[in-house]
């Protein structure tokens, strides 16, 4: 596992997010417990449906989620509906 196939992978990531192990596997060469290894040890994600995510929100998204949030808490107040409040926000 070197550096070159770590940035190779995560260059994969960021240009299709749909790419399966098997595709990675082929286009570096190497075998598949690498791929693995470098896609949940190194860059930390997991296959959500089929696109490759992170598994921890960045500060900034979890800023706007928040945000989100509370706009809808606002958006739905003094309503019939009190669904809203059933959300969950934070980690």
């Amino acid at each position: 596992m070197t550096e070159d196939n770590v940035s190779a992978v995560r260059l994969m990531m960021e240009i299709d997010k749909r790419m399966i192990c098997q595709q990675v596997r082929t286009s570096l060469g190497i075998g598949m417990g690498e791929v693995h290894k470098i896609l949940h040890e190194c860059l930390a994600v997991g296959k959500f449906c089929i696109w490759w995510i992170p598994h921890n929100l960045t500060d900034a998204q979890k800023l706007c989620r928040n945000n989100w949030c509370g706009e809808m808490v606002l958006t739905f107040a003094g309503g019939d509906s009190n669904a809203v409040y059933d959300m969950a926000t934070g980690d």
